[in-house]
């Protein structure tokens, strides 16, 4: 009786660690759970290149990130005679329909686009295709921005296209926009790509859907290919 008694009891104990074992383990997922969520919330509050980076260090096997890797590309572009200096950075991954639009300053300082500075009396040359009518994107050769006054982050640099190669890109769990990258095991390309990066389904959003009332749409073409240059004095 004793030695059953024994068996029932500790039958009844391991039954019992059993369960609060997996408590335990359904609690510790439910707070990394929680921990992941409150972090993907900050980093979708702050939307930067950072935020979402950071995010992925921290959870590298989120499925609310997609990581891929591929050719990371930069390319200048502006608007055509626009008093405001309107301009920035196409970011894109070929072989994926999708671009995200960076600042000029913002693509500097993640040195995502190409930049050097001019010899004096230099002419920089370069090529393009102006997309949404009053748009160019730089695909050749280099560009200095025309910059507001008092505006000189970028002032007096070259700015060229740029490739890195084997980059680490962060997509959304859609595949559809690019949050952020790594390149720190990427290279850079010696000759990048020099065909547009533009895809005709971003024309619709801002800053490209902006074009001016005074624009003909009947005799101005979408899309061509021009050459320009500027001089650096």
């Amino acid at each position: 009786m004793k030695a059953t008694l024994y068996v029932v009891v500790l039958t009844v104990i391991m039954q019992f660690s059993a369960i609060s074992q997996e408590e335990n383990t359904n609690a510790s997922s439910v707070v990394s759970d929680n921990g992941e969520f409150d972090a993907w919330q900050k980093a979708e509050k702050c939307r930067t290149l950072n935020a979402f980076r950071d995010f992925y260090v921290r959870y590298p096997h989120s499925m609310r990130i997609k990581a891929v890797t591929g050719t990371l590309r930069a390319r200048y572009w502006f608007k055509i005679n626009d008093p405001q200096r309107l301009d920035g950075v196409i970011v894109s991954v070929a072989g994926i329909n999708i671009i995200k639009n960076l600042s000029l300053e913002e693509a500097l300082s993640q040195n995502v686009i190409g930049s050097r500075e001019p010899r004096h009396g230099e002419t920089i040359k370069a090529k393009g295709r102006t997309f949404n009518y009053v748009y160019l994107e730089a695909t050749d050769g280099g560009t200095i921005p025309l910059r507001k006054n008092g505006d000189t982050t970028s002032q007096s640099l070259v700015i060229t296209p740029k490739d890195y190669l084997g980059a680490t890109i962060f997509l959304n769990a859609e595949g559809t926009g690019i949050l952020t990258w790594d390149l720190s095991k990427a290279t850079v390309a010696d000759y990048p790509n020099n065909q547009p990066t533009f895809i005709r389904s971003a024309a619709v959003c801002e800053p490209f859907n902006s074009i001016p009332n005074s624009v003909s749409k009947k005799y101005t073409p979408e899309t061509q290919d021009v050459s320009f240059s500027s001089e650096y004095k």
